[in-house]
């Protein structure tokens, strides 16, 4: 057999083996992704069941809510993101205080102490809450925090922004909402310390130090009235 013709059966072969490797990992993703939480989309009904800090049954689906629109905000007090998130879900709910919307805050943490003293920690313990187990946030596709989904009064999403806000999705907010976000560099300064801390004034929060960066550990030294955040 010439060399010519052991290099086209060599070649062919692999080839073959190239073409067999390719579907066995067209499979494996195939399967793998079925295991994977689906995101929820625009256009998506998302109901559940949970309950409030008072043990209240609720839906999201709820006819309760009228036509004012709901806004969730879906986090985890151990959640390091949701920690930088929570400059931009305050400056909102501040912002839209007199707008048509109930916002309402979503998460599996069911120590009912450890979720009260989160929102202490941030001068928001006014905010409504609602407890869900954590399979039913899966069915719900609420898969990851933070999560900001807008419901119209039949459930479903009108808007959903996964992940911490950056610049992208702080102009759809602003857009959304009509109004001007408080703005958070990537080195993490505030670059509007002074509204930011005029408008957190009715939950008694000073964020003059109030510093965003990768590592998302906090260092907080919090008075009777107000706290001075360092986030590093």
């Amino acid at each position: 057999m010439s060399s010519s013709s052991v290099f086209k059966i060599v070649f062919a072969l692999l080839l073959f083996a190239n073409g067999v490797l390719l579907f066995q990992n067209n499979a494996l993703r195939s399967e793998l992704k079925k295991f994977l939480p689906d995101d929820i989309k625009e256009g998506n009904v998302i109901a559940f069941s949970a309950v409030d800090l008072q043990g209240t049954v609720v839906s999201s689906v709820s006819p309760n809510s009228g036509s004012r629109k709901r806004v969730l905000f879906y986090l985890n007090p151990a959640c390091g993101y949701c920690k930088k998130q929570m400059a931009y879900w305050i400056d909102l709910v501040l912002k839209t205080n007199d707008e048509p919307y109930e916002f309402i805050a979503i998460t599996t943490e069911d120590n009912i102490q450890t979720v009260q003293r989160y929102l202490d920690f941030y001068g928001v313990e006014d905010w409504n809450v609602w407890i869900i187990k954590p399979e039913d946030a899966r069915n719900a596709k609420l898969s990851a925090t933070p999560i900001t989904v807008i419901l119209g009064s039949n459930g479903e999403a009108e808007k959903v922004w996964v992940g911490m806000w950056h610049s992208k999705e702080i102009l759809e907010v602003e857009k959304y909402f009509g109004i001007d976000l408080v703005l958070v560099n990537a080195n993490g300064t505030n670059t509007s310390q002074n509204n930011f801390n005029a408008n957190l004034d009715k939950h008694q929060v000073n964020l003059g130090n109030f510093n965003v960066s990768g590592g998302g550990n906090y260092n907080a030294n919090k008075s009777n009235s107000d706290s001075n955040f360092n986030v590093k």
